[in-house]
């Protein structure tokens, strides 16, 4: 899916390539029973992209919204998703995310219009 700023502009592709749960460890607990991690592989199609736009993907389970914001310590989840990006070059890492159910949808949201660009379903 390439993702484009508001003047139309290409700024990057942006994939999901699997989902994988945790229920924490002694240390980290999800509040809402489970950390779900979303692999996601970015390409920049411009300079100085951030991925963490790229978390302005949102998990959705039951008709609520979960941002993929979460920090997490759990060696499953590494590495996270933060990097700052030029044209043309590539990364990939974790989204996690703390949801109550295995099932849902990840939904990819414009940042400034607020419409939904795609959607995976897990």
């Amino acid at each position: 899916m390439t993702v484009s700023d508001e003047f139309g502009d290409a700024q990057f592709e942006v994939t999901v390539t699997k989902v994988k749960f945790s229920t924490g460890d002694e240390f980290e607990q999800p509040e809402h029973g489970l950390f779900m991690g979303a692999y996601v592989r970015v390409r920049a199609l411009a300079d100085e992209q951030d991925t963490i736009s790229a978390a302005e993907i949102s998990a959705l389970v039951g008709g609520h919204r979960y941002a993929g914001d979460v920090v997490s310590l759990l060696r499953a989840f590494d590495p996270p998703l933060d990097y700052l990006l030029d044209k043309g070059q590539r990364a990939a890492g974790w989204l996690v995310f703390d949801v109550p159910a295995r099932h849902g949808r990840l939904v990819l949201r414009d940042i400034i219009d607020e419409h939904q660009l795609a959607e995976w379903k897990y």
